[in-house]
Order: C-alpha cells, then sequence, then structure tokens
C-alpha cells in the first residue's frame, strides 16, 4: 500500500463545449509537488506516513481539513509545443515570495531546442513550472494563481483566458499553449 497520484489535462473543446479529459501520467509514488498540499489543508505529514509503511507500521490518523487552508492546489505549467514563455527573473520570483511566502514556486526551464524537441516526442508536452497555492476558498485560490503568474510575467491569454469560476476549466489554464 502507498500513495500514487494521476495528473490530467481538463479542457472544454471550443466548437462543441464538450469536456476533454485527457491522462499526463500517472505514477505509482508520492509525487513530491503534492506534499504540501497535504498538509496546508490536512496537516498531514505525508513523509512520516510513508516511513511508518515502510516499517511496516500502520499510518498515524490524523484528522482530516485541519490544516491551516481549507483549498490547495498544484498548478502545472505545460506546452505541447516548443513554444516556451520567457524564463522569470530571479527578481520576479522573490517578488512572489515575499508576497505569496507560503507558496511553492518550481520552474523548470530547458534551453529551447534539442533536448526539448525530444522530451516533447516522448511525453506529448514538457512541464516548465509547477505553483503550489492554498487558500480558504476556490476564490481566492484563483485570485492567488492569476495574481503569481502576473508577478511571474507569464499572465498571457493562453494562461488565464478563461479563468476563474467558471467549473473545471479553470484547470485547463494552467497549461501553456505559446
Amino acid at each position: 500500500h502507498g500513495f500514487f497520484n494521476v495528473e490530467v489535462f481538463v479542457a472544454t473543446e471550443p466548437d462543441t463545449e464538450q469536456p476533454i479529459i485527457k491522462t499526463i501520467e500517472v505514477n505509482a509514488r508520492l509525487a513530491r509537488q503534492l506534499t504540501s498540499l497535504y498538509e496546508a489543508v490536512d496537516s498531514w505529514p505525508c513523509w512520516e506516513a510513508l516511513m511508518r509503511l515502510a516499517l511496516g507500521r500502520p499510518p498515524a490518523v490524523h484528522q482530516r481539513r485541519n490544516g491551516a487552508a481549507k483549498v490547495a492546489a498544484s498548478f502545472v505549467l505545460r506546452t505541447f509545443n516548443t513554444s516556451l514563455p520567457p524564463e522569470p527573473s530571479q527578481r520576479q520570483v522573490n517578488a512572489v515570495k515575499e508576497q505569496f511566502p507560503d507558496a511553492h514556486i518550481h520552474l523548470y526551464f530547458k534551453p529551447r531546442g534539442m533536448g526539448l524537441k525530444r522530451e516533447l516526442r516522448w511525453v506529448g508536452s514538457y512541464r516548465f513550472g509547477v505553483i503550489n497555492l492554498h487558500a480558504d476558498s476556490r476564490e481566492d485560490l484563483c485570485q492567488k494563481y492569476a495574481a503569481v503568474l502576473s508577478l511571474l510575467g507569464l499572465q498571457t491569454p493562453a494562461l488565464v483566458s478563461g479563468f476563474g469560476l467558471d467549473g473545471p476549466n479553470y484547470l485547463a489554464q494552467t497549461t501553456a499553449k505559446y
């Protein structure tokens, strides 16, 4: 027994308004990027639970929804072509950390060229960043996300168009199409 995670892409087909759901990847492990979400919402130390499982002990039971936040999300910045936005500067990243000290920002920009093309060929997309945020409501979470994108200089129509409270489409806005 253990953790697993599934990353999906959720969008709406523009012509038919039909939902599009595509599985990006399935991992039979705890993704490091998700541990802060469990801690924010449930006040649950995932690594402790994994260690207990590895030692053949049951994980400690924690009261759910006992954390500092009511909602949390890991927004994955991904492109499905070779076009990437400009990489945010350290100054921009520091501005995010100053305004949102609880945000977890991970950027994975690769130089344009063969490495990016190879990954696109193998995986079908390239993840160039992850933004983990938590808040007291979905609305607050969406506003934080839009503010973080703006501070990072990533506020483009592809990332924020239709973004907000209009159903599951906001998840798709974490995927860049430049």
